[in-house]
């Protein structure tokens, strides 16, 4: 079993059979960028204050599939949030959010878990088994 971060697992449970997350469901395309924002705090590569967010450390290497995220908040002054959503999930072009969706994407096929076809993310490489007894007990 692989260990993935937050938004490899969600990225993973957004996404529809083809590989896709829908347009129309925007939670879930908030949310993507909502756990690269969690991840990058809890690396202590961001910090929040105030509604706004600043760059404090480097990107760790094993976190490399979020750096269209961290790129785009390392300026010289503090970037707001909702600034960060509008360009991610609001403006008239998606390029940002599938630049991230793809690096986090291409993350995961690199550890073997999904291939990356023109269509989408195939998903068909992920085996999702049942729960074992002992974790039921757990």
């Amino acid at each position: 079993m692989r260990d993935l971060s937050i938004t490899q697992e969600y990225l993973i449970c957004a996404m529809h059979g083809k590989g896709k997350i829908s347009g129309f469901n925007v939670e879930k395309l908030v949310c993507v960028v909502a756990s690269g924002l969690l991840e990058l705090k809890m690396e202590n590569c961001i910090v929040l204050e105030k509604k706004k967010v600043r760059v404090t450390g480097e990107l760790p290497a094993k976190k490399m599939y979020l750096k269209p995220l961290y790129n785009f908040i390392n300026q010289p002054k503090p970037v707001k949030i909702e600034k960060i959503i509008e360009e991610y999930n609001y403006s008239f072009s998606d390029r940002k959010l599938r630049e991230l969706i793809g690096a986090v994407g291409t993350s995961l096929e690199e550890m073997g878990l999904v291939s990356i076809t023109e269509s989408g993310i195939n998903l068909s490489l992920i085996h999702i088994s049942e729960p074992t007894r002992q974790a039921e007990i757990s």
